[in-house]
């Protein structure tokens, strides 16, 4: 046997009369007077204690199921307080064979008769009413478009309930927009705005929901409109094509809800979709809007149009000009969206640099400026000067911005390596991060920045030395002075910063094969010792041993077997014992 509902299972000891009835047989059934089995499911307490509705087996009796049927709606509009709370919620017990009843409980929702609730009833709803409007919840389909009217009830708490039974009636999207889709056709704009806000509420993924949604964007009503650009905000990936010319029509509404509606919804697909290339491919009727909605008195409009254009990308070239203009606004969060709308037209971003780069002084504009220029470039003869006064800027933020444009531009910014060089004793940890990743691509004096790497290098944390040993790298063997640092981080216990010390190292001239044994050596466990002949042609090591003398003798033994001169002990467990001078003499 199918499972019954948990509404039908609760109910089952509520209202068991017509089942004992039912098993008497068909016959007997018919047999009996309607005014006997009416007389039976309302005599107390036997109808709250054992009930009248097992749904499924009330419905598979077909006219058995009419009788019962006729019967509670005859107590639901004669019955006293108890006998319609009962019959209310027994109908709702049968489900779908209780379809007939519809009527009669519609009828019923605004019975505000107060219900003492018993202590063997398993539900206590206050009045008659929200009993009937929990049995129309579980009736079904038949149910749905009556619901739907509820929603221009005056009572909020009979709208408020009506529209929870019509979310427990559709949890299946796709059966449940033909029910909607009907309703946005009444001649109430109560009912076109609840049908519309429940299509947002769950369906608006379903197939040819979008079309109903455009239907409703075209209402007369603008809180049906605007409830559909809301609801719009949430389709399915393929609706985007027609989503997107909707929504920037919308921008044009005569209602301002009606427009803070359409960019809201825009930009919630925008965030499940943003992976997207290219959201959808809009005509020349849109850019003007958007445009026009760039000029708006609004800030809040100009801002969401400007990202609704970065959102759309190439499409919206025409709305360029209204872009650029927008640099210039007053309102700073209109200028940051105008921005980062240039993030997705390089070509724009290299014409509009001059702007750009005064607007990267700003520390509230001057991060959003810094990614743009990044990643589309700009016109370097305007930018190297401008970006190196930028390094010395009161402000962190934009300090260290302009080190990471720099980094960008790379050789061509060669100007700009003494600031750089200058920005390593920052007293902001971000600056000094941001001038030596800068430094790994500026060309700049070995003599003036190798020192003052290594003084940041020694310092600072993981992930800044990581970017340190990178930079030094780039200086080859005019970074020589770094090699004991460098060797050291070989034994770190980052991965990252390992490997780029290894590649550094291998930069400046060190065997790579001794880069790889240092490394080993670093990263073993127990007393262990590194030896290396004085022309650094050959070395030997020795890891896990009980003592350090034993590592020591071990280490040199095996250096000197293959060396032509004397083995030196370079370090012993975590005591590195060669000085710079010594590390020169090696690589000279």
């Amino acid at each position: 046997m199918p499972k019954l509902s948990k509404f039908a299972r609760k109910h089952r000891v509520l209202c068991l009369g017509v089942i004992l009835v039912l098993l008497l047989g068909t016959v007997l059934l018919h047999l009996t007077p309607v005014a006997d089995i009416h007389a039976a499911l309302t005599r107390p307490p036997f109808v709250a204690r054992h009930g009248a509705c097992d749904s499924e087996r009330v419905a598979s009796r077909g006219d058995a199921a009419r009788v019962v049927v006729a019967t509670f709606v005859e107590t639901l509009r004669d019955g006293n307080v108890r006998e319609r709370y009962r019959a209310a919620l027994c109908l709702g017990a049968m489900g779908a064979a209780a379809g007939e009843a519809v009527p009669a409980l519609i009828d019923a929702v605004h019975d505000g008769a107060q219900v003492e609730t018993l202590e063997y009833d398993y539900f206590s709803f206050s009045t008659v009413g929200e009993a009937a409007i929990e049995a129309l919840g579980h009736i079904g389909t038949a149910a749905a478009l009556p619901l739907l009217s509820l929603q221009g009830d005056a009572d909020p708490a009979i709208r408020s309930a009506a529209f929870e039974a019509l979310s427990r009636i559709h949890t299946d999207a796709e059966a449940g927009a033909p029910f909607f889709s009907q309703a946005l056709d009444s001649r109430l704009p109560q009912e076109r705005l609840a049908a519309v806000r429940l299509i947002g509420g769950y369906l608006p993924a379903a197939r040819g929901v979008v079309a109903d949604l455009e239907r409703a964007m075209g209402d007369t009503d603008s809180g049906v409109r605007a409830a559909a650009a809301r609801a719009l905000g949430r389709i399915a990936q393929e609706d985007l094509p027609v989503a997107v010319p909707l929504l920037i029509d919308a921008l044009a509404d005569d209602d301002d809800a009606v427009r803070e509606a359409s960019v809201i919804a825009f930009r919630s697909f925008h965030r499940r979709y943003q992976h997207n290339e290219r959201i959808a491919e809009i005509g020349p009727d849109q850019v003007d809007i958007l445009s026009a909605s760039i000029a708006s008195d609004s800030p809040e409009i100009r801002r969401r149009a400007l990202w609704i254009v970065k959102a759309i990308g190439p499409s919206a070239e025409g709305a360029m000009p209204a872009v650029i203009a927008a640099l210039d606004d007053q309102d700073v969060r209109v200028r940051s969206a105008a921005i980062r709308a240039l993030y997705r037209f390089p070509e724009h971003t290299r014409r509009a640099s001059p702007i750009l780069l005064e607007l990267l002084t700003d520390p509230r504009t001057s991060r959003h400026v810094s990614i743009v220029l990044y990643e589309n470039g700009v016109d370097v003869r305007q930018a190297v000067p401008a970006l190196t006064g930028a390094l010395a800027h009161p402000s962190p933020e934009v300090r260290w911005n302009a080190a990471h444009v720099i980094r960008r531009l790379g050789s061509n910014a060669h100007a700009a390596g003494e600031a750089l060089i200058g920005l390593l004793s920052d007293e902001e940890s971000s600056v000094r991060f941001h001038a030596a990743r800068a430094l790994q691509r500026v060309p700049a004096n070995p003599t003036h920045a190798v020192p003052a790497l290594m003084r940041l290098m020694a310092e600072s944390d993981a992930q800044t030395r990581t970017e340190i040993a990178q930079a030094l790298g780039q200086f080859g063997r005019g970074a020589l002075a770094a090699a004991p640092l460098l060797t050291e981080a070989l034994g770190d216990d980052r991965d990252n910063l390992r490997h780029m010390a290894a590649w550094a190292l291998g930069q400046i001239g060190f065997d790579r094969n001794l880069v790889r044994d240092l490394a080993g050596f670093f990263g073993s466990e127990g007393h262990r010792a590194f030896a290396i002949s004085e022309d650094g042609q050959s070395w030997g090591w020795s890891a896990g041993n009980d003592h350090g003398d034993e590592a020591v003798s071990r280490a040199v033994a095996d250096c000197q077997q293959a060396a032509t001169g004397t083995c030196r002990v370079y370090a012993v467990d975590d005591d590195v014992l060669w000085s710079d001078d010594e590390w020169r003499a090696l690589m000279r």
